[in-house]
């Protein structure tokens, strides 16, 4: 069980961490609002990292949450900065420090890595051989078949 000091935290966590972003887009769509690029870039970009979370949280993060007193609550204030439209925190994370540090690592192992997935990629099926195919009439198939169970 997570240490800490808020009822349910982790049905409170998930609230703040998908219902928050979920009900200003919603609030931004019934205002009559016009959604710009920016606002589908920062909403992308946040789903991308709460994606990124995710994944970290379920293989490295996970004994955090159980030991770490109110890790739930640094992620709650976490993910609400992200979220918030005032700091652009999602934007500001992925373009200050994701972006550089993927570009780093994409120049380093891109090829490397390009040429191992063509080495395991599958051989090419050949081509089905239709030339000898018997088409059938798929109304006439079924009209047999309701025939058949009609007598």
């Amino acid at each position: 069980m997570p240490l800490s000091i808020l009822p349910a935290p982790c049905t409170l966590s998930a609230l703040v961490q998908f219902g928050h972003p979920a009900a200003q887009y919603i609030r931004k769509v019934r205002s009559g609002e016009e959604l710009t690029n920016l606002d589908y870039v920062l909403f992308t970009t946040y789903f991308v990292i709460c994606a990124i979370w995710m994944f970290l949280e379920s293989i490295i993060l996970w004994a955090l949450v159980e030991y770490c007193p109110l890790f739930l609550e640094a992620k709650m204030l976490f993910f609400w900065w992200l979220a918030c439209p005032e700091y652009k925190g999602a934007v500001y994370l992925w373009y200050g420090h994701i972006k550089p540090l993927h570009k780093i690592l994409d120049e380093k192992y891109y090829n490397t890595l390009m040429t191992a997935v063509q080495k395991a990629s599958l051989p090419e099926v050949p081509a089905a051989d239709t030339s000898n195919a018997e088409v059938s009439d798929k109304e006439k198939a079924i009209r047999d078949m309701l025939e058949k169970k009609g007598s």
